[in-house]
């Protein structure tokens, strides 16, 4: 039998995996029946575990898990590739904003992620009287500042309950896409200054030589 593959959360390579601990728990709906599964990565041997959401189709039988593919709940949380410069007050709270969006807890992620906002401003000794000035007198495009600033306002009414949530339109893909914001500014100011800095030396070697 062909062995499945998935990208494994803690080595990130596609792997082939082994199957540890594999369980279904039913209920009467339906639609809240959930499969957990462990599985062994065959590259790394490290651990990962699974929750997916299925539906019976008849007594005593169900649509295999891996069939539907609703998959509700992974841990570890997945591999996130983080700027090797990115100062450490800046990397916890990114790490902390992307697990508390893969675990859905969106109030915290949009909460970290102006966290992360400040601790940028913070490091790039960005000045102003208050966070929304920070943002601005940052070396960025107007556009991404803009969006840095509404990621900011989502912040400040998330820490401050300042959302009516019966009536906000915001979701997981709300979030999701200030996450990648958020991944965008620090590739902006950080990622793209290393290369670059890395070219600079490479051609002030070359040019020494001459």
């Amino acid at each position: 039998m062909t062995k499945q593959t998935f990208v494994c959360p803690n080595c990130n390579n596609s792997s082939t995996y082994t199957v540890e601990s594999s369980i279904s728990r039913y209920s009467q709906d339906a639609n809240q029946n959930f499969h957990h599964l462990i599985i062994r990565c065959d590259v790394c041997e490290e651990i990962t575990y699974k929750i997916f959401q299925f539906q019976r189709t008849y007594k005593g039988s169900y649509v295999p898990p891996e069939i539907t593919n609703q998959e509700k709940f992974m841990y570890p949380f997945g591999y996130l590739q983080i700027e090797q410069d990115l100062p450490e007050s800046i990397k916890n709270y990114y790490i902390e904003a992307y697990n508390c969006f893969k675990i859905g807890t969106l109030k915290g992620s949009a909460s970290m992620c102006r966290a992360t906002l400040s601790a940028i401003c913070d490091d790039k000794d960005s000045q102003g009287k208050d966070l929304k000035e920070r943002i601005n007198n940052l070396p960025l495009s107007q556009r991404l500042k803009d969006v840095a600033k509404n990621i900011k306002w989502i912040g400040d009414k998330t820490l401050h309950n300042g959302v009516d949530w019966s009536q906000a339109k915001w979701d997981k893909s709300t979030i999701e896409k200030v996450m990648g914001f958020i991944a965008r500014i620090i590739d902006d100011l950080y990622t793209q200054e290393r290369k670059a800095n890395e070219l600079n030396k490479v051609v002030s070697r070359a040019g020494q030589k001459k």
